[in-house]
């Protein structure tokens, strides 16, 4: 028997990504180093956000010892995209952010899923993961990366 483990990471953020990444949190921050982020609609989408060293964590353990073959990988960060928006906004002076009066046609990844909540519940129950990186450190993170 082969020991193969299948892990899906929610949407991942932090430093390491690229300033052209074409993903919606680093949109939001080349946006915001000019002072305006726009929300290309309401901003009510929510997704399951999981910093890189949480996944990077996760991911270890579950090749070098999980129990089971498929396990889900994300933070405890569930957050709107208007949440999202005002949250790396903070980080700047002087930034506003804007919405769209009408929806924009054109999707990030080809989706258009309004929730993307993801749990990493059997992974916590099997390792007694406690702790995770909090959503706004995570993102001081990952715009001095990109800055």
């Amino acid at each position: 028997k082969k020991n193969v483990k299948i892990v899906r990471p929610a949407h991942t953020y932090g430093p390491g990504f690229n300033k052209s990444d074409n993903r919606v949190i680093v949109d939001f921050i080349n946006e915001a180093l000019s002072n305006k982020i726009s929300i290309k609609d309401n901003g009510k989408s929510i997704k399951t956000f999981g910093y890189i060293g949480d996944i990077v964590e996760m991911f270890f353990n579950i090749i070098l010892s999980g129990k089971d073959e498929i396990y889900n990988t994300c933070g405890k960060n569930i957050v709107s995209i208007k949440e999202l928006a005002t949250e790396i906004s903070n980080n700047f002076k002087n930034c506003k952010v804007t919405y769209a009066i009408k929806k924009n046609k054109s999707n990030y990844i080809n989706s258009d899923n309004s929730k993307s909540i993801i749990s990493s519940s059997k992974y916590i129950d099997e390792f007694k993961k406690k702790n995770f990186t909090s959503f706004n450190y995570g993102i001081k993170n990952l715009i001095k990366w990109l800055a």
